[in-house]
């Protein structure tokens, strides 16, 4: 896939893909709603007039325009991520409300030695419906979500495909307007500067004549030419030609040729669809019905107007096309409807198309629904006032605690494995837990994620391609919580307390590099001696190996945070394989479970520890060896293929000579003025 181009946009550009994506997959019930919402309409209408139906066809084809371009700009990327707070907000409030008498942890009834996903399920029954319902939409989100690049690529073939049809149309279209037309007889244009008088149109409207079509049209909408076939004008009398001009003429009037264009457009992007299909139908029908009505009005003789629908059938047939089909727009069935015979709106046959499609649709807007972050759930739980009303953050403290401690148990320890769902149950958890928010920023815009305490097997295992003698597996425990970078320190960041910017590869967004391990420990120290951080009891340092590898791993036991799949890699990292060959900005690929980017690749980063081998004992709270020269660099880089950027793999370096456009940080921080639970 990856040699295919559509691959190659999809790998360089993983967030527009995933918007792209969820735009396709939400247009499939919205699309179909929206259909079957316009067939109950007109089938109300049936007996009204045909520019009602056409109206309201019309306003649920801009509806079916307007629905995908609002979801694309409201939708979010990273809207499981949003889902698991939000959702993990309203597990805390319910229980608070409905048990009082317990912790307000969610998984606190939750053995350690218990998968997590398996404690939300021993409590379901006691969780409101609603809460249940959500969980499983973000699962069903978190199951479609490794599609999505597939969706895309194979919509983004079928739109090469289905192009070919608007393309080819337009050769056409100035093919007939180029080849084979000559100016139609005097007599003939006094007949339709005679029909066109009464149209009164703003414009003037090109007649000629034409032997490469065999049925009148209309082609142009800015400027407009009216083409009749040579075998129209010899084969038919002068009121029926005048008939088949008002025709054409009242699309002229209508700018029916620029509907006709959008639809074509429409038709292309959603060919996929069968409601996209299915309205453009319905609504080229009734754009026909409407233009018959027009003529009939404009020379008000109904029976001469239905005589020329029925010579121009005649002329066509006997050059063997075949014209007189089930569909509305012929002309057959045009002359019948003009009569009041088979009501075309009462056509129970899209029944069989739409009927089955809306149960699809309502089954993917149930499970999946229009905004994947579930906020909007929040509003369905009760909250009493004491949990809606938190506190609000001292003015003095720019750490977000609040006013008044609460006195409450520790939450329960996030011990791997678990899923995305699952981590930011743990992150609300500790946070409310501290009294502080998931996310903090400091002075100088920096990003951090607080991260709760937990066990996780560090190291890989011997199967794990690309793995080395040293990684091997063994248990740790982190005892405390902690926060740590959400991305790598930045250049602009690096500057503002350092002074200058090493970098090679300029961009103030990028990571800054070229920075030693000692470059880093004093970016930590000044950081965290500058006046406004020392008042907020923040100190800044780099993070362990083992806080490290906790970060990157995110619940996870696998090469990579997003599995073990390095072609998966892409959307998450960047490495020699995507074609990286420089630093990129932080953030502009997928974060992991903790919400946290770039733990793969860009740059490799410095941990605090002193680099040494470690064995299969388990280890509680690790700080590296005890002796020894080297620093460990952990993530890989910009340049290095996908094996070096797995969670387990380490290397060594200088800490004071060694430095190159390879290597960056991040920093881990500690609150000095939140208390830590015991």
């Amino acid at each position: 896939m990856s040699a295919f181009w559509p691959g190659s946009i999809i790998q360089s550009q993983a967030w527009l893909v995933e918007r792209v994506g969820w735009v396709l997959v939400h247009s499939v019930w919205q699309l179909t709603i929206v259909a079957v919402l316009s067939w109950l309409l007109i089938s109300m209408q049936r007996r009204s007039a045909a520019t009602r139906r056409y109206g309201i066809l019309l306003v649920n084809f801009a509806l079916m325009l307007a629905l995908p371009m609002l979801t694309a700009i409201t939708l979010q990327v990273e809207g499981s991520d949003s889902a698991s707070a939000s959702v993990v907000g309203i597990l805390n409030a319910s229980a608070r409300t409905s048990q009082p008498d317990r912790s307000s942890d969610p998984l606190a009834i939750a053995d350690n030695d218990v998968e997590a996903s398996q404690s939300f399920e021993d409590q379901s029954d006691t969780i409101p419906a609603p809460i249940v319902a959500s969980v499983m939409r973000m699962n069903i989100v978190s199951m479609v979500r490794p599609w999505l690049r597939t969706i895309v690529a194979c919509w983004l073939a079928g739109l090469l495909i289905f192009s070919l049809r608007p393309i080819v149309g337009w050769f056409v279209v100035r093919r007939l307007r180029r080849n084979g037309t000559s100016p139609v007889p005097h007599e003939v244009a006094q007949i339709f500067a005679r029909v066109a008088a009464k149209f009164h149109l703003p414009f003037v409207v090109q007649l000629v004549q034409s032997t490469f079509i065999t049925a009148p049209v209309v082609i142009g909408w800015m400027r407009p030419v009216v083409l009749l076939p040579i075998a129209v004008i010899n084969g038919l009398t002068v009121p029926q030609l005048e008939a088949v001009m008002a025709h054409e003429l009242a699309h002229v009037r209508r700018f029916d040729a620029f509907i006709a264009a959008v639809q074509a457009l429409f038709e292309t992007m959603f060919f996929f669809h069968p409601a996209a299909w299915w309205i453009s139908r319905q609504l080229h029908r009734e754009r026909e019905f409407c233009c018959d009505d027009l003529a009939i009005t404009a020379l008000n003789n109904r029976t001469e107007y239905s005589h020329a629908l029925l010579a121009i059938a005649e002329l066509m047939s006997t050059q063997g096309l075949f014209v007189l089909g089930a569909d509305g727009g012929s002309l057959l069935y045009r002359v019948q409807r003009l009569f009041g015979k088979n009501d075309p709106a009462n056509d129970c046959r899209a029944n069989y198309v739409l009927a089955p499609l809306l149960l699809l649709s309502l089954g993917i807007a149930t499970l999946v629904g229009i905004d994947s972050r579930s906020a909007t759930m929040a509003a369905v739980i009760p909250q009493p006032d004491d949990v809606t009303k938190r506190d609000e953050p001292n003015d003095d403290n720019e750490n977000g605690k609040s006013s008044t401690q609460d006195s409450r148990p520790a939450p329960a320890m996030a011990v791997a494995p678990f899923d995305a769902v699952q981590a930011k149950v743990h992150q609300k958890a500790w946070a409310e837990n501290l009294g502080v928010t998931m996310e903090l920023t400091n002075s100088i815009e920096m990003k951090f994620a607080v991260l709760p305490p937990g066990e996780f097997t560090m190291g890989s295992p011997e199967s794990e391609v690309g793995r080395y003698r040293e990684e091997k597996q063994h248990s740790v425990t982190l005892t405390a919580p902690f926060w740590i970078g959400v991305h790598e320190v930045t250049q602009f960041q690096y500057e503002q307390v350092v002074g200058d910017n090493p970098s090679e590869y300029k961009g103030a967004d990028n990571p800054v590099e070229t920075v030693s391990w000692t470059d880093a420990v004093e970016f930590c120290e000044k950081l965290s001696a500058l006046p406004v951080e020392r008042a907020a009891g923040r100190v800044y340092r780099l993070p362990t190996e083992a806080e490290w590898e906790y970060a990157c791993r995110a619940g996870t036991t696998t090469a990579y945070s997003c599995g073990n799949d390095k072609s998966q890699l892409g959307e998450y990292a960047w490495f020699v394989e995507n074609r990286a060959r420089t630093t990129h900005a932080v953030g502009t690929k997928l974060a992991n479970s903790w919400g946290i980017y770039d733990m793969h690749g860009n740059v490799w980063e410095w941990c605090s520890d002193l680099y040494g081998p470690y064995g299969h004992e388990a280890a509680s709270n690790p700080q590296g060896a005890a002796t020894g020269s080297s620093r460990v660099i952990r993530g890989g880089c910009w340049n290095y293929p996908a094996e070096h950027c797995r969670a387990a793999d380490r290397t060594a370096g200088n800490p004071t000579s060694y430095s190159s456009s390879y290597f960056g940080f991040r920093v881990a921080m500690r609150s000095l003025s939140i208390e830590l639970p015991q």
